[in-house]
């Protein structure tokens, strides 16, 4: 057995050398912490955020900037095809969006974070953001409604300032949108439509035409669709913002079959299916002989199948019976709309 003797020298070096590492860990952990986010403090944060662009607007009660932020803030919602129109702002705010539904709450819990790692987070009791914002939201939205027109009326273009974000840029499409979306969840749909379809003449971008056309797919979608032109106005709109066909494709079937308008409907499913079959043949031209079919290919011939089997489906619904000759000229229809 072999014993290792060190000499005091050694093993005062190895202590130091112990010292120094511990040293250094522990002045990289306080710079860390001292570097960290300060935690879970968004609800702090919020509130803090509305109170300042209250300020803001208090000291510049003209600047456009400052108005339009404190819309976003207040009123953001998302919009998708099953957003149904609402009588009450206040009805729409408390189920539908995030930031207000726990509006009924005076106070909320926070913890916040310690700058030492090893020290526990320490909850704080805040008043609760959702409260005050709601309450300003309802009771003042003639305000807030006002200095919409105002925006529209005069056309600003807003760049907003690094600090308030670049999602508070603005042009007259964005107020002529936000309006309608107000009008829409406060019982007045027709003013809605009107503002939705102003703002896609107004040259919107491509984020907010998508959710242009959303909006309105929703505004149709949630009529009536036993009436044929609701159930097209509200297709049309779908595809505008899913040419791809990658989005409700059950809602889509369910318009089409909801229509009395049967040519519309074989014309449509045999314009879907015969774009489906070109962009098959287009990509089983470019593949390589020894190659197998991709995802692009089997879902463009899987498409083609589909909507041949809905033109089916559908002349039997309205036809008593369905002969081979009925099938056979779907088919050689479809074909010929294949470019």
């Amino acid at each position: 057995m072999r014993t290792l003797f060190f000499s005091n020298n050694v093993i005062q070096s190895w202590y130091t050398s112990c010292l120094r590492l511990l040293f250094s860990i522990s002045f990289f952990l306080v710079c860390f912490s001292s570097f960290a986010q300060p935690g879970d403090r968004y609800y702090e944060h919020r509130l803090k955020d509305f109170q300042s662009i209250q300020d803001s607007i208090r000291q510049h009660p003209n600047d456009p900037v400052f108005k339009w932020a404190r819309i976003q803030m207040l009123f953001h919602p998302f919009f998708d095809l099953h957003t149904p129109p609402t009588d009450k702002l206040e009805d729409y705010a408390i189920r539908y969006m995030d930031v207000y539904r726990e509006s009924e709450l005076d106070s909320i819990t926070v913890m916040m974070r310690q700058p030492c790692d090893m020290c526990p987070n320490v909850p704080v009791r805040i008043f609760h953001p959702a409260k005050e914002m709601l309450l300003f939201l309802t009771t003042h939205k003639k305000e807030l409604l006002q200095d919409l027109d105002h925006l529209i009326q005069y056309r600003y273009e807003i760049i907003a300032p690094w600090y308030l974000g670049s999602h508070n840029s603005a042009n007259l499409a964005s107020f002529l949108f936000k309006r309608g979306q107000f009008h829409y969840v406060s019982g007045r749909k027709d003013l809605a439509i009107a503002d939705y379809v102003n703002a896609l003449e107004a040259n919107p971008n491509q984020e907010l035409k998508r959710q242009l056309h959303t909006s309105l797919a929703a505004y149709y979608y949630s009529a009536d669709q036993s009436l044929g032109d609701n159930a097209k106005q509200a297709l049309k709109y779908i595809d505008l913002f899913d040419e791809n066909d990658t989005r409700y494709p059950k809602e889509r079937i369910q318009l089409l079959f909801s229509m009395n308008d049967s040519a519309f409907v074989i014309d449509y499913l045999q314009e879907r299916s015969a774009h489906a079959l070109q962009k098959y043949l287009y990509l089983l031209n470019e593949r390589e002989s020894e190659s197998d079919p991709g995802y692009e290919e089997t879902k463009a011939f899987d498409d083609y199948k589909k909507y041949e089997k809905l033109i089916l489906e559908y002349l039997k619904k309205i036809q008593t019976q369905v002969s081979h000759e009925d099938v056979k000229k779907q088919r050689n229809q479809m074909i010929e709309k294949v470019k």
